[in-house]
């Protein structure tokens, strides 16, 4: 039954990702996508949170934050990205947030910022 579930949440996200792509196209701003993709999740009713804070902590004590773009029902990370193309940084960041959050799938999607691009760019991240 979670397998099932994850390969439904892998199309829905992919889906969600080209149909922003094909309506805004490339070359925008990283905050236009993640509005255009949470108007998406209101739509499809999915519960979410956005730019999540995340505590960093060393010897029991808060030293930091970062901020995971969107994390759809506790489960699933979404790093949304605007460049050329998805670096091992990103990739890195990601797991970052997963780790933290316990979620159990993440994905970075990148919408290309290059005049061409033929579409996004998504790859799933799954924690060992």
């Amino acid at each position: 039954m979670i397998r099932c579930v994850f390969s439904l949440m892998e199309k829905f996200l992919k889906r969600i990702a080209k149909n922003i792509f094909e309506e805004l196209g490339p070359c925008h701003l990283e905050n236009v996508y993640q509005r255009a993709f949470m108007v998406e999740l209101d739509e499809k009713e999915m519960p979410y949170s956005h730019e999540v804070n995340i505590p960093v902590y060393y010897k029991k004590n808060i030293v930091g934050v970062i901020r995971a773009d969107i994390i759809i029902d506790g489960k699933w990370v979404i790093e949304l990205k605007a460049c050329p193309s998805i670096k091992p940084e990103h990739v890195i960041q990601t797991m970052h947030y997963m780790e933290r959050v316990k979620a159990i799938e993440g994905y970075v999607i990148n919408f290309p910022n290059k005049p061409g691009a033929e579409g996004p760019e998504i790859k799933k991240l799954l924690l060992s």
